[in-house]
Protein backbone atom coordinates (compact mmCIF):
# COMPACT_ATOMS: atom_id res chain seq x y z
CA UNK A 1 0.00 0.00 0.00
CA UNK A 2 1.22 3.28 -1.06
CA UNK A 3 2.20 5.49 2.12
CA UNK A 4 -0.25 8.63 2.46
CA UNK A 5 1.26 11.63 1.10
CA UNK A 6 0.72 15.15 2.69
CA UNK A 7 2.34 18.30 3.11
CA UNK A 8 1.86 21.31 5.42
CA UNK A 9 4.58 23.78 5.57
CA UNK A 10 5.17 26.70 7.92
CA UNK A 11 8.88 28.74 8.21
CA UNK A 12 9.73 28.83 11.56
CA UNK A 13 6.27 29.14 12.97
CA UNK A 14 8.97 30.26 16.24
CA UNK A 15 11.92 29.12 17.54
CA UNK A 16 10.28 29.40 20.69
CA UNK A 17 7.43 27.72 22.13
CA UNK A 18 3.49 28.25 21.75
CA UNK A 19 1.16 28.58 24.55
CA UNK A 20 -1.27 25.31 23.97
CA UNK A 21 -3.06 25.75 27.00
CA UNK A 22 -7.06 25.73 26.50
CA UNK A 23 -7.46 29.41 27.68
CA UNK A 24 -5.42 30.51 24.77
CA UNK A 25 -8.08 29.27 22.36
CA UNK A 26 -10.64 30.88 23.98
CA UNK A 27 -11.74 33.17 20.68
CA UNK A 28 -14.22 35.32 22.27
CA UNK A 29 -11.68 36.49 24.27
CA UNK A 30 -9.57 37.10 21.71
CA UNK A 31 -12.34 39.67 20.14
CA UNK A 32 -12.53 41.22 23.44
CA UNK A 33 -9.03 42.05 23.64
CA UNK A 34 -9.21 43.23 19.59
CA UNK A 35 -11.71 45.37 20.75
CA UNK A 36 -9.73 46.79 23.68
CA UNK A 37 -6.56 47.56 21.90
CA UNK A 38 -8.62 49.66 19.48
CA UNK A 39 -9.97 51.38 22.10
CA UNK A 40 -5.91 52.59 23.03
CA UNK A 41 -5.81 54.25 19.85
CA UNK A 42 -7.76 57.05 20.69
CA UNK A 43 -4.81 57.62 22.68
CA UNK A 44 -3.51 61.86 21.86
CA UNK A 45 -0.17 62.74 20.30
CA UNK A 46 1.60 65.14 18.84
CA UNK A 47 2.13 65.74 15.53
CA UNK A 48 5.44 65.58 14.19
CA UNK A 49 5.41 69.40 13.78
CA UNK A 50 4.13 69.88 17.62
CA UNK A 51 7.34 67.59 18.86
CA UNK A 52 9.56 69.42 16.92
CA UNK A 53 8.84 72.48 17.98
CA UNK A 54 8.63 71.27 21.43
CA UNK A 55 12.09 69.64 21.28
CA UNK A 56 13.48 72.74 19.58
CA UNK A 57 12.36 74.57 22.51
CA UNK A 58 13.65 72.31 25.42
CA UNK A 59 16.94 71.15 24.11
CA UNK A 60 18.59 74.77 25.00
CA UNK A 61 17.69 73.93 28.02
CA UNK A 62 19.91 71.30 28.91
CA UNK A 63 23.03 71.32 30.83
CA UNK A 64 26.09 69.96 29.72
CA UNK A 65 25.85 66.41 31.38
CA UNK A 66 21.63 66.28 30.51
CA UNK A 67 22.42 67.22 26.87
CA UNK A 68 25.29 64.10 27.29
CA UNK A 69 23.05 61.55 28.77
CA UNK A 70 20.59 61.59 26.14
CA UNK A 71 23.07 60.99 23.08
CA UNK A 72 24.78 57.61 24.80
CA UNK A 73 23.26 55.04 27.06
CA UNK A 74 24.53 54.02 30.33
CA UNK A 75 24.63 49.98 31.60
CA UNK A 76 24.23 46.99 30.12
CA UNK A 77 21.89 44.71 31.51
CA UNK A 78 23.19 41.56 29.85
CA UNK A 79 27.06 42.61 30.91
CA UNK A 80 26.88 40.45 34.12
CA UNK A 81 27.39 44.26 36.26
CA UNK A 82 26.35 43.78 39.92
CA UNK A 83 23.65 46.62 39.10
CA UNK A 84 19.74 45.45 38.83
CA UNK A 85 17.45 47.28 37.76
CA UNK A 86 18.57 48.03 34.23
CA UNK A 87 17.33 47.68 30.99
CA UNK A 88 19.42 46.42 27.63
CA UNK A 89 19.80 50.03 26.32
CA UNK A 90 19.52 53.02 28.99
CA UNK A 91 18.93 56.07 28.87
CA UNK A 92 18.54 58.92 31.95
CA UNK A 93 15.83 60.97 32.12
CA UNK A 94 15.84 64.36 33.18
CA UNK A 95 13.24 65.37 35.48
CA UNK A 96 13.25 68.61 36.10
CA UNK A 97 12.39 69.46 32.42
CA UNK A 98 9.98 66.42 32.30
CA UNK A 99 11.77 64.41 30.26
CA UNK A 100 11.34 60.36 30.96
CA UNK A 101 14.34 58.04 30.86
CA UNK A 102 14.24 55.64 27.84
CA UNK A 103 14.21 51.63 28.72
CA UNK A 104 14.86 49.11 25.66
CA UNK A 105 14.57 45.82 25.55
CA UNK A 106 14.78 43.37 22.54
CA UNK A 107 11.11 41.20 21.05
CA UNK A 108 11.88 39.10 18.65
CA UNK A 109 9.55 36.59 20.01
CA UNK A 110 8.50 38.97 23.01
CA UNK A 111 9.97 40.80 25.84
CA UNK A 112 13.44 39.79 26.03
CA UNK A 113 14.39 38.08 30.10
CA UNK A 114 17.70 39.48 30.81
CA UNK A 115 17.19 38.67 34.40
CA UNK A 116 16.32 35.00 35.95
CA UNK A 117 13.49 36.42 37.55
CA UNK A 118 11.62 37.53 34.36
CA UNK A 119 11.44 34.00 32.91
CA UNK A 120 7.46 32.76 32.77
CA UNK A 121 6.32 36.78 33.53
CA UNK A 122 5.67 37.54 29.96
CA UNK A 123 4.18 35.68 26.78
CA UNK A 124 6.78 33.93 24.09
CA UNK A 125 5.09 34.87 20.93
CA UNK A 126 5.47 33.07 17.41
CA UNK A 127 8.92 34.76 15.90
CA UNK A 128 8.58 37.30 13.18
CA UNK A 129 9.49 34.85 10.42
CA UNK A 130 6.03 32.98 11.62
CA UNK A 131 4.39 36.12 11.84
CA UNK A 132 5.57 36.89 8.17
CA UNK A 133 3.70 33.61 7.20
CA UNK A 134 0.46 34.45 8.01
CA UNK A 135 0.49 37.00 5.44
CA UNK A 136 -2.17 38.67 8.02
CA UNK A 137 -1.33 42.64 8.74
CA UNK A 138 -4.25 43.12 11.49
CA UNK A 139 -2.92 40.04 13.48
CA UNK A 140 0.17 41.16 12.85
CA UNK A 141 -0.64 44.81 14.63
CA UNK A 142 -2.15 42.86 17.43
CA UNK A 143 0.58 40.54 17.97
CA UNK A 144 2.62 43.91 18.27
CA UNK A 145 0.44 45.42 20.58
CA UNK A 146 0.04 42.64 22.98
CA UNK A 147 4.01 43.11 22.93
CA UNK A 148 4.00 46.53 23.60
CA UNK A 149 1.61 46.58 26.63
CA UNK A 150 3.66 43.89 28.42
CA UNK A 151 7.03 45.99 27.73
CA UNK A 152 4.81 48.56 29.56
CA UNK A 153 3.91 46.31 32.12
CA UNK A 154 7.72 45.52 32.61
CA UNK A 155 8.67 49.54 32.88
CA UNK A 156 10.23 49.54 29.14
CA UNK A 157 9.01 52.26 26.71
CA UNK A 158 11.04 51.19 23.61
CA UNK A 159 10.75 48.32 21.59
CA UNK A 160 14.06 47.33 19.73
CA UNK A 161 11.76 46.14 17.02
CA UNK A 162 11.06 45.05 14.39
CA UNK A 163 13.90 43.37 12.70
CA UNK A 164 13.04 44.23 9.31
CA UNK A 165 16.31 42.60 7.07
CA UNK A 166 15.24 40.96 4.09
CA UNK A 167 15.99 37.10 3.70
CA UNK A 168 18.77 36.97 0.99
CA UNK A 169 21.28 34.48 2.54
CA UNK A 170 18.79 31.33 2.92
CA UNK A 171 21.31 29.45 6.58
CA UNK A 172 21.19 33.31 8.13
CA UNK A 173 20.64 32.93 11.71
CA UNK A 174 18.62 35.57 12.34
CA UNK A 175 16.13 35.00 9.93
CA UNK A 176 14.08 34.04 12.82
CA UNK A 177 13.79 37.37 13.85
CA UNK A 178 13.03 38.93 10.43
CA UNK A 179 9.34 39.95 9.58
CA UNK A 180 9.93 40.69 5.96
CA UNK A 181 10.85 37.07 4.92
CA UNK A 182 12.16 37.12 1.75
CA UNK A 183 10.10 39.95 0.31
CA UNK A 184 10.44 43.67 0.42
CA UNK A 185 6.81 44.34 -0.07
CA UNK A 186 5.49 42.10 2.05
CA UNK A 187 7.82 43.39 4.95
CA UNK A 188 6.37 47.05 4.02
CA UNK A 189 2.68 46.18 4.81
CA UNK A 190 3.95 43.94 7.80
CA UNK A 191 5.88 46.37 8.87
CA UNK A 192 3.58 49.16 8.71
CA UNK A 193 1.54 47.05 10.93
CA UNK A 194 3.72 46.16 13.51
CA UNK A 195 4.68 50.06 13.87
CA UNK A 196 1.09 51.13 14.39
CA UNK A 197 0.26 48.22 17.02
CA UNK A 198 3.56 48.75 19.21
CA UNK A 199 3.30 53.16 19.36
CA UNK A 200 -0.58 53.11 19.47
CA UNK A 201 0.16 51.67 23.13
CA UNK A 202 2.78 54.44 24.18
CA UNK A 203 5.63 52.39 23.29
CA UNK A 204 8.60 53.57 20.76
CA UNK A 205 9.37 51.30 18.00
CA UNK A 206 12.83 51.16 16.62
CA UNK A 207 13.31 49.79 12.82
CA UNK A 208 16.31 47.74 12.85
CA UNK A 209 19.35 46.80 11.23
CA UNK A 210 19.31 49.53 9.09
CA UNK A 211 21.00 48.64 6.20
CA UNK A 212 22.05 45.20 4.29
CA UNK A 213 22.88 43.39 7.55
CA UNK A 214 21.12 40.47 5.82
CA UNK A 215 24.16 37.72 7.40
CA UNK A 216 25.46 37.17 11.07
CA UNK A 217 29.24 36.19 9.20
CA UNK A 218 31.40 38.63 9.33
CA UNK A 219 28.51 40.87 10.20
CA UNK A 220 31.12 43.56 11.96
CA UNK A 221 33.46 43.28 8.82
CA UNK A 222 31.84 42.37 5.43
CA UNK A 223 31.25 45.45 3.37
CA UNK A 224 27.79 45.21 1.65
CA UNK A 225 27.64 46.80 -1.57
CA UNK A 226 24.44 47.23 -3.05
CA UNK A 227 22.72 49.39 -6.40
CA UNK A 228 20.05 52.28 -6.12
CA UNK A 229 17.94 50.05 -7.98
CA UNK A 230 18.18 47.35 -5.31
CA UNK A 231 18.30 49.21 -2.55
CA UNK A 232 14.93 51.00 -3.21
CA UNK A 233 13.10 48.04 -4.91
CA UNK A 234 13.87 45.44 -2.24
CA UNK A 235 16.07 46.52 0.75
CA UNK A 236 14.92 49.29 1.89
CA UNK A 237 10.85 49.01 1.57
CA UNK A 238 10.17 47.84 4.59
CA UNK A 239 12.35 50.71 6.59
CA UNK A 240 10.65 53.19 3.90
CA UNK A 241 6.75 51.80 5.16
CA UNK A 242 8.29 52.25 8.82
CA UNK A 243 8.87 55.82 8.00
CA UNK A 244 5.88 56.16 6.66
CA UNK A 245 4.34 54.63 9.35
CA UNK A 246 5.90 56.96 11.85
CA UNK A 247 8.37 55.10 13.68
CA UNK A 248 10.26 56.75 16.22
CA UNK A 249 13.63 55.33 15.66
CA UNK A 250 15.84 53.67 13.41
CA UNK A 251 19.03 51.40 14.71
CA UNK A 252 22.20 51.49 11.90
CA UNK A 253 23.81 47.84 11.19
CA UNK A 254 27.04 46.30 12.00
CA UNK A 255 28.23 46.27 8.56
CA UNK A 256 30.10 48.20 5.92
CA UNK A 257 28.10 49.65 3.30
CA UNK A 258 29.60 50.30 0.05
CA UNK A 259 33.17 50.76 2.13
CA UNK A 260 31.74 53.05 4.83
CA UNK A 261 30.42 51.39 8.60
CA UNK A 262 26.29 51.87 8.72
CA UNK A 263 26.31 53.71 11.59
CA UNK A 264 29.01 56.41 9.77
CA UNK A 265 27.15 56.36 6.51
CA UNK A 266 26.11 59.41 5.46
CA UNK A 267 24.63 58.60 2.02
CA UNK A 268 21.95 55.91 4.11
CA UNK A 269 21.39 58.13 7.05
CA UNK A 270 21.02 61.61 6.10
CA UNK A 271 20.70 61.50 2.06
CA UNK A 272 18.78 57.92 2.00
CA UNK A 273 16.76 57.68 5.65
CA UNK A 274 16.10 61.36 6.42
CA UNK A 275 16.34 63.06 3.36
CA UNK A 276 14.54 61.02 1.04
CA UNK A 277 12.65 58.57 2.91
CA UNK A 278 11.12 61.52 5.30
CA UNK A 279 12.87 60.33 8.54
CA UNK A 280 11.83 62.20 11.61
CA UNK A 281 13.20 60.04 14.11
CA UNK A 282 16.76 59.57 15.52
CA UNK A 283 19.45 56.44 14.66
CA UNK A 284 20.37 54.70 17.74
CA UNK A 285 23.57 52.38 16.92
CA UNK A 286 23.56 48.64 17.10
CA UNK A 287 25.16 47.49 20.42
CA UNK A 288 28.87 48.29 19.95
CA UNK A 289 28.16 49.78 16.04
CA UNK A 290 29.99 53.24 16.50
CA UNK A 291 33.62 53.16 15.62
CA UNK A 292 34.47 57.05 16.21
CA UNK A 293 32.70 60.53 17.44
CA UNK A 294 32.34 61.59 13.43
CA UNK A 295 29.60 58.94 12.73
CA UNK A 296 27.16 62.71 15.05
CA UNK A 297 28.11 64.01 11.93
CA UNK A 298 27.15 61.23 9.63
CA UNK A 299 23.35 61.00 10.99
CA UNK A 300 23.50 58.81 14.15
CA UNK A 301 22.27 60.54 17.22
CA UNK A 302 22.42 57.95 20.04
CA UNK A 303 25.23 55.46 21.03
CA UNK A 304 24.47 52.12 22.38
CA UNK A 305 24.65 50.67 24.84
CA UNK A 306 27.08 53.94 25.57
CA UNK A 307 29.37 53.69 29.14
CA UNK A 308 29.82 50.19 29.78
CA UNK A 309 31.14 49.29 33.53
CA UNK A 310 34.45 47.58 32.76
CA UNK A 311 36.39 45.66 36.06
CA UNK A 312 38.18 47.90 38.49
CA UNK A 313 35.43 50.70 37.66
CA UNK A 314 36.54 51.86 34.39
CA UNK A 315 34.36 52.68 31.88
CA UNK A 316 33.64 52.09 28.08
CA UNK A 317 32.48 53.71 25.12
CA UNK A 318 32.86 55.57 22.29
CA UNK A 319 31.69 58.85 23.72
CA UNK A 320 33.78 59.09 26.84
CA UNK A 321 33.29 61.99 29.10
CA UNK A 322 36.48 63.68 27.71
CA UNK A 323 35.16 62.89 24.12
CA UNK A 324 31.79 64.17 24.44
CA UNK A 325 32.78 66.81 25.91
CA UNK A 326 35.01 68.36 23.33
CA UNK A 327 32.60 67.87 20.93
CA UNK A 328 30.70 70.92 18.95
CA UNK A 329 27.24 72.10 21.01
CA UNK A 330 25.76 72.62 17.44
CA UNK A 331 25.87 68.58 16.60
CA UNK A 332 24.86 67.54 19.95
CA UNK A 333 21.84 69.56 20.01
CA UNK A 334 20.75 68.55 16.71
CA UNK A 335 21.08 64.51 17.87
CA UNK A 336 19.26 65.88 20.92
CA UNK A 337 16.31 67.36 18.83
CA UNK A 338 15.70 64.53 16.86
CA UNK A 339 15.81 62.24 20.23
CA UNK A 340 13.31 64.40 21.95
CA UNK A 341 11.16 64.75 18.91
CA UNK A 342 10.41 61.31 19.05
CA UNK A 343 9.93 61.19 22.62
CA UNK A 344 7.28 63.79 22.57
CA UNK A 345 5.47 62.19 19.44
CA UNK A 346 4.54 59.48 20.80
CA UNK A 347 3.76 61.18 24.24
CA UNK A 348 6.37 59.31 26.35
CA UNK A 349 6.96 62.12 28.85
CA UNK A 350 3.35 61.86 29.89
CA UNK A 351 4.16 58.39 31.06
CA UNK A 352 7.70 58.20 32.61
CA UNK A 353 6.86 55.30 34.58
CA UNK A 354 10.24 54.01 36.76
CA UNK A 355 13.98 55.52 36.30
CA UNK A 356 16.76 52.88 35.86
CA UNK A 357 18.37 51.33 38.51
CA UNK A 358 15.26 51.64 40.14
CA UNK A 359 13.41 49.15 37.73
CA UNK A 360 13.95 46.15 39.52
CA UNK A 361 10.50 45.52 40.74
CA UNK A 362 8.86 46.33 37.14
CA UNK A 363 11.19 43.71 35.50
CA UNK A 364 10.43 40.84 38.55
CA UNK A 365 7.30 41.29 39.20
CA UNK A 366 4.41 38.87 38.41
CA UNK A 367 2.11 41.61 37.42
CA UNK A 368 3.20 41.34 34.10
CA UNK A 369 1.48 37.64 34.00
CA UNK A 370 -1.70 39.38 35.52
CA UNK A 371 -1.83 41.25 32.67
CA UNK A 372 -0.94 38.16 29.88
CA UNK A 373 -3.53 36.39 31.57
CA UNK A 374 -6.13 39.10 31.92
CA UNK A 375 -5.87 40.35 28.58
CA UNK A 376 -5.40 36.86 26.37
CA UNK A 377 -1.93 37.00 25.42
CA UNK A 378 -2.26 33.33 25.33
CA UNK A 379 -4.98 33.95 22.93
CA UNK A 380 -3.40 35.93 20.46
CA UNK A 381 0.10 34.34 20.20
CA UNK A 382 -2.02 30.96 20.03
CA UNK A 383 -3.90 32.43 16.85
CA UNK A 384 -0.16 33.83 15.42
CA UNK A 385 1.14 30.22 15.79
CA UNK A 386 -2.01 28.69 14.13
CA UNK A 387 -2.32 31.18 11.17
CA UNK A 388 1.29 30.68 9.96
CA UNK A 389 0.18 27.01 9.34
CA UNK A 390 -0.33 26.40 5.39
CA UNK A 391 -1.17 23.22 3.85
CA UNK A 392 0.67 22.01 0.77
CA UNK A 393 -0.43 18.88 0.83
CA UNK A 394 -3.54 16.11 1.97
CA UNK A 395 -3.40 13.37 -0.18
CA UNK A 396 -6.16 10.98 0.81
CA UNK A 397 -7.30 13.02 3.17
CA UNK A 398 -5.19 12.30 5.79
CA UNK A 399 -5.80 15.56 7.67
CA UNK A 400 -7.31 16.13 10.16
CA UNK A 401 -6.88 13.25 12.08
CA UNK A 402 -9.67 11.10 14.13
CA UNK A 403 -10.45 8.32 15.90
CA UNK A 404 -11.62 6.71 12.83
CA UNK A 405 -8.68 6.56 10.62
CA UNK A 406 -5.73 5.87 13.09
CA UNK A 407 -5.81 4.53 16.24
CA UNK A 408 -2.04 4.63 17.48
CA UNK A 409 0.25 7.43 17.26
CA UNK A 410 3.86 7.20 17.99
CA UNK A 411 5.75 10.30 18.79
CA UNK A 412 9.02 10.23 18.07
CA UNK A 413 12.19 12.96 18.27
CA UNK A 414 14.21 14.40 20.87
CA UNK A 415 12.32 17.86 20.32
CA UNK A 416 9.04 16.20 20.98
CA UNK A 417 9.98 15.78 25.09
CA UNK A 418 10.82 19.70 25.80
CA UNK A 419 9.41 22.58 25.23
CA UNK A 420 11.87 24.93 26.32
CA UNK A 421 14.82 23.22 25.18
CA UNK A 422 17.64 25.70 23.57
CA UNK A 423 18.27 24.07 20.46
CA UNK A 424 14.31 24.89 19.65
CA UNK A 425 14.88 28.79 20.95
CA UNK A 426 15.93 31.36 18.78
CA UNK A 427 19.35 32.58 20.75
CA UNK A 428 20.91 36.04 20.95
CA UNK A 429 18.80 39.16 21.13
CA UNK A 430 15.78 37.33 19.92
CA UNK A 431 15.68 35.06 23.00
CA UNK A 432 12.68 34.62 25.62
CA UNK A 433 12.79 33.17 29.14
CA UNK A 434 10.58 30.39 28.18
CA UNK A 435 7.65 29.60 30.74
CA UNK A 436 9.00 26.28 32.75
CA UNK A 437 4.79 25.20 32.74
CA UNK A 438 4.62 25.20 29.01
CA UNK A 439 4.08 21.88 27.91
CA UNK A 440 5.56 19.64 25.34
CA UNK A 441 4.07 18.51 21.65
CA UNK A 442 4.11 14.90 23.02
CA UNK A 443 2.04 16.05 25.89
CA UNK A 444 -0.08 18.26 23.49
CA UNK A 445 -0.61 15.51 21.19
CA UNK A 446 -1.58 13.09 23.92
CA UNK A 447 -3.75 14.92 25.34
CA UNK A 448 -5.82 15.78 21.73
CA UNK A 449 -5.91 12.29 21.01
CA UNK A 450 -7.02 11.31 24.21
CA UNK A 451 -10.73 12.75 23.53
CA UNK A 452 -10.68 10.44 20.49
CA UNK A 453 -9.26 7.40 22.54
CA UNK A 454 -6.76 7.21 20.44
CA UNK A 455 -3.14 5.91 21.78
CA UNK A 456 -0.36 8.26 21.80
CA UNK A 457 2.88 6.46 22.59
CA UNK A 458 6.44 7.16 22.59
CA UNK A 459 9.69 5.40 22.87
CA UNK A 460 12.33 4.57 26.07
CA UNK A 461 14.94 6.97 24.25
CA UNK A 462 15.86 8.95 21.54
CA UNK A 463 17.48 6.99 19.68
CA UNK A 464 16.98 6.13 15.71
CA UNK A 465 17.01 2.29 16.31
CA UNK A 466 14.20 3.06 19.09
CA UNK A 467 11.89 5.16 16.99
CA UNK A 468 11.93 2.49 13.85
CA UNK A 469 11.24 -0.43 16.15
CA UNK A 470 8.20 1.48 17.80
CA UNK A 471 7.29 2.79 14.31
CA UNK A 472 6.04 -0.36 13.19
CA UNK A 473 3.36 -0.75 15.88
CA UNK A 474 2.04 2.28 14.94
CA UNK A 475 -0.57 3.43 12.87
CA UNK A 476 0.65 6.62 11.73
CA UNK A 477 4.52 8.41 13.46
CA UNK A 478 5.11 11.70 14.27
CA UNK A 479 8.74 13.11 14.18
CA UNK A 480 9.53 15.83 16.04
CA UNK A 481 13.21 17.16 14.87
CA UNK A 482 14.77 20.34 14.70
CA UNK A 483 17.82 22.67 14.20
CA UNK A 484 19.10 25.61 16.17
CA UNK A 485 19.14 29.34 15.65
CA UNK A 486 21.04 32.29 16.75
CA UNK A 487 22.41 36.09 16.41
CA UNK A 488 26.26 36.00 15.87
CA UNK A 489 26.30 32.92 13.45
CA UNK A 490 24.96 31.83 10.03
CA UNK A 491 23.76 27.74 9.83
CA UNK A 492 26.52 25.79 8.25
CA UNK A 493 23.85 24.20 6.10
CA UNK A 494 20.44 23.71 5.67
CA UNK A 495 20.34 20.23 6.00
CA UNK A 496 18.71 19.03 9.41
CA UNK A 497 22.32 17.02 10.43
CA UNK A 498 22.72 13.74 10.64
CA UNK A 499 21.27 12.19 13.57
CA UNK A 500 18.05 13.99 12.63
CA UNK A 501 18.48 12.18 8.29
CA UNK A 502 18.76 8.53 10.27
CA UNK A 503 15.70 9.19 12.56
CA UNK A 504 13.68 10.13 9.38
CA UNK A 505 15.48 7.57 7.60
CA UNK A 506 14.69 4.86 10.02
CA UNK A 507 11.33 5.55 10.40
CA UNK A 508 10.13 5.85 7.25
CA UNK A 509 11.66 2.23 6.42
CA UNK A 510 8.72 1.00 8.77
CA UNK A 511 5.67 3.50 9.22
CA UNK A 512 3.63 3.82 6.40
CA UNK A 513 2.34 7.05 7.11
CA UNK A 514 5.01 9.31 8.70
CA UNK A 515 3.95 13.04 9.93
CA UNK A 516 7.71 15.15 9.94
CA UNK A 517 6.99 18.07 12.63
CA UNK A 518 10.35 20.54 12.57
CA UNK A 519 11.75 23.32 14.18
CA UNK A 520 14.44 24.58 12.44
CA UNK A 521 16.27 28.18 12.69
CA UNK A 522 16.33 28.55 8.99
CA UNK A 523 14.99 27.20 5.47
CA UNK A 524 15.04 23.19 5.86
CA UNK A 525 16.57 21.38 3.03
CA UNK A 526 13.72 18.97 2.17
CA UNK A 527 15.95 15.90 0.95
CA UNK A 528 14.15 13.51 -2.06
CA UNK A 529 13.18 10.75 0.17
CA UNK A 530 11.24 13.00 2.34
CA UNK A 531 9.00 13.69 -0.80
CA UNK A 532 8.86 10.33 -1.88
CA UNK A 533 7.55 9.15 1.52
CA UNK A 534 5.06 11.81 1.43
CA UNK A 535 5.63 12.95 4.65
CA UNK A 536 3.60 15.82 6.41
CA UNK A 537 6.51 18.69 7.25
CA UNK A 538 5.66 21.47 9.88
CA UNK A 539 7.73 24.02 10.26
CA UNK A 540 7.05 25.16 14.24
Amino acid sequence: MAPSRLWLLVPLLSAERCDWSKDAQDTPHLQLVQRQLQLRKSRKVRTWDEARDKAAELVPQLSAPELHQLLRGEHFAVTGEPDAGYYVGNIAGVPRLGLPALKMQDAGQGFRATEPKTGGTTTAFPCMLALASTWDEELVELVAAAIATEFKGKGANVVLGPSINVHRVAAGGRNFEYLSGEDGHLGARLTAAYVKGVQDQGVMAVAKHFAFNEQETKRMLMDAHASERSKWELYYAPFRAAVEAGVGAVMCAYNKVNGTYACHNSEILTNDLRSKMGFHGFVMSDWLAMHSPEALAAGLDQEQPGLINLPFGNKYGILSDKVITGLDRKVKEGAARHILTSVFRLGLDLEPGCAPPNCTKELTSDQTKAITKGQGHGAIAFRAAASAVTLLKNTNSLLPLSKGKVHRIAVVGKACHDAAHASYIGKGSGFVQPDSSARTPFQAIKERASKDEIEVVKPEGDTAAEAAALASSADLVIVVIGADASEGADRSSLDLGLDNDALVRGVTSKAPTVVLLQIPGAAPALRERARERGDLVTDL
